[in-house]
């Protein structure tokens, strides 16, 4: 589940046992090593018996180039980005 925290921050719940800590690691690695792509950043991680993720939305207040549109999901402005 992911939950609007405010214009800039969302958290995404997961529940249950997981501890797939893939997806945060990635946005850690792309924000050190690659800061120019267009992928969400990685602001904190607490863990309870549920996992928060919290991250920086950027696609909502500027577009990264010229040719992704404030529509594009996460997925596709990364796509955007990357093909070049």
């Amino acid at each position: 589940m992911v939950v609007k925290c405010n214009e800039e921050v969302v958290a995404k719940v997961i529940t249950g046992d997981n501890n797939d800590l893939t997806e945060y690691m990635t946005m850690q690695y792309l924000a050190a090593r690659a800061p120019n792509i267009p992928a969400l950043k990685p602001h904190d991680l607490i863990r309870f018996r549920i996992l928060l993720h919290y991250l920086h939305v950027i696609y909502s207040r500027h577009d990264i180039s010229a040719g992704l549109a404030q529509s594009a999901t996460p997925g596709e402005a990364l796509n955007t980005a990357t093909a070049r």
